[in-house]
């Protein structure tokens, strides 16, 4: 089904809010081929000629390399999946929500409780949260 926030404004602002939120430079994105990204599900007939995504114009500006998946290989996004996964079992399969408010509260408790308590393998066992303090000096 079709999402309405999935556009060409939403892409940018959301890109905007991302740079703006993150103490460290963002080399590159990789990002699917939807819509709110850039026009490669366009066919080539209908893509603007000699015009930027607004996501790309976003990107250029920063010095960020844009990537994006190949068609049919959602594989690719991998790592958000495995975490979007581990949400789902973690909390949307445990829990009965009585409200959005409460489902919206419990995914925040997990990912507060993932940030700053769970030590990762791969941040040499530090949280989230004191890896990037220890390498940015940033506090979340």
């Amino acid at each position: 089904m079709f999402s309405s926030n999935k556009t060409k404004d939403a892409g940018k602002k959301f890109l905007k809010k991302l740079i703006k939120f993150y103490p460290y430079k963002i080399n590159y994105i990789l990002s699917d081929n939807g819509a709110e990204f850039s026009y490669n599900n366009l066919p080539k007939s209908k893509r603007p000629k000699n015009k930027l995504h607004s996501f790309d114009e976003v990107c250029e500006k920063h010095n960020i390399e844009h990537r994006t998946i190949k068609f049919k290989h959602p594989w690719t996004n991998g790592m958000v999946e495995r975490f979007n996964k581990t949400i789902k079992y973690s909390v949307l399969k445990k829990i009965t929500f009585n409200s959005i408010i409460h489902m919206k509260d419990e995914t925040l408790k997990f990912v507060n409780k993932y940030n700053h308590v769970k030590r990762l393998r791969l941040l040499n066992y530090k949280t989230p949260a004191q890896f990037l303090f220890d390498n940015y000096n940033y506090i979340i």
